[in-house]
Formats: structure tokens, C-alpha cells, sequence
């Protein structure tokens, strides 16, 4: 377990922003596990939640200045955060899947102490 990525959910969690972990790491909780280099996390594209999600990049001590809230509701992004095998990345619009319906589907666990939810299995594949 990466102690970043658990200081960052318990900071997401903490602000209150919706968000999903997809890709390879919600695959290894479906699946036998496999090496990944970063950790996609999908934000739930509103300008409150992403609001919530740039208050919590600042609490973690990233610069957020540069950061448009507007610019990310409406856009299909990625943010990556750090570098491999530390590199986390902030999706907005992740292709195939639709937030409302992946959000009721999802699955939810811990990462180390704090509480994640996941891509259901179905969704992971349709988001290939």
C-alpha cells in the first residue's frame, strides 16, 4: 500500500468529493494483481465537487492557482500528480462509462484507513 495514495483518500474523503478509482488498481481488486505505475481516480465532474477536489489538492499541498474549475467541469482531462510508480491521475471524463450509472454500480473498500469506492468489473471493461 502506497501511503501517499491513502494520505490523498483520506483527504478526498475529508472535503467531501465524490470520486471512483479506476483502472489497473480497481482491476487488481477484481482480478489477480498486477504492477501498475499510477492510480487513475474518476472525479465526479461538477463544479462542487470539483471545488471540493481543488480545496483538497491544496490541504495536500499542491499549488492550485493555475487550477480552472470551469475549465475542468467542462473538459475531458487528465491531471497527473507526481511521477511512477507514485503518479496519481485525476480524470473528469472517462470514455465509455457514464458517472450516475458506474456510481450506482460502484464497489467500496478501504485503502489502508480510508474508505474508496471502485469501477464495478462491468464498467472497467466498458471504460477499455
Amino acid at each position: 500500500m502506497n501511503e501517499d495514495f491513502a494520505d490523498f483518500f483520506a483527504l478526498l474523503n475529508q472535503h467531501g468529493v465524490e470520486f471512483l478509482i479506476i483502472g489497473g488498481v480497481a482491476y487488481n481488486f477484481h482480478a489477480p494483481p498486477r504492477a501498475t505505475k499510477d492510480i487513475d481516480v474518476w472525479v465526479r465532474p461538477t463544479r462542487i465537487n470539483l471545488e471540493l477536489l481543488v480545496a483538497a489538492l491544496g490541504a495536500f499541498g499542491l499549488p492550485t492557482d493555475a487550477l480552472d474549475v470551469a475549465e475542468l467541469v467542462d473538459a475531458q482531462r487528465v491531471l497527473m500528480i507526481g511521477r511512477a510508480p507514485n503518479r496519481i491521475d485525476l480524470l473528469t471524463r472517462p470514455d465509455g462509462i457514464d458517472w450516475s450509472s458506474a456510481w450506482a454500480r460502484r464497489m467500496t473498500t478501504n485503502y489502508g484507513a480510508a474508505p474508496v469506492s471502485l469501477l464495478a468489473i462491468e464498467d472497467l471493461i466498458a471504460s477499455k
